[in-house]
């Protein structure tokens, strides 16, 4: 089981929703979006901070009750037969969450955090497959401008 992403089936949903033990995150803006069609191997990417169809949304919202994580699709153009929704945890890596200095509480959510943030930033290596052959949302491997011998 990947540890960095969760694949829906999408049937012309406008919201799908996941649970913590499907995937988990520290905040909802690390959750990009990828529409696939398995049958063509075409995939289009989101971002929370892309503009929606109106111009000025973004392609979706997220919103979280109760561990229950819901994505609304409303401002989304879905490319033609996509059938795999992926929900891809993008987790930053060039700074840290959380910060310590001398002399500041240490609370047990911001060691938690910052410890996350690392393991995050590995499974998400680990899944796209950094330093091998990356395997795309469409299960396909992905050479990009290499040969493959």
């Amino acid at each position: 089981m990947p540890n960095s992403y969760h694949d829906i089936t999408y049937t012309n949903q406008t919201s799908v929703q996941f649970t913590n033990n499907d995937l988990k995150y520290l905040e909802t803006a690390h959750l990009s979006m990828i529409l696939t069609n398995t049958s063509t191997g075409v995939s289009t990417t989101f971002l929370q901070t892309d503009t929606g169809t109106d111009g000025s949304n973004p392609p979706f919202t997220v919103t979280v009750d109760a561990g229950t994580t819901t994505i609304n699709l409303t401002n989304t153009t879905v490319p033609a037969g996509t059938n795999r929704l992926r929900i891809n945890r993008v987790t930053p890596s060039t700074s840290l969450l959380t910060s310590f200095t001398n002399s500041s509480l240490l609370r047990a959510e911001d060691l938690n955090q910052n410890s996350e943030q690392l393991l995050f930033v590995l499974q998400e290596q680990l899944d796209a497959g950094t330093g091998s052959l990356p395997l795309t949302a469409s299960d396909e491997y992905d050479a990009s401008n290499r040969n493959i011998i």
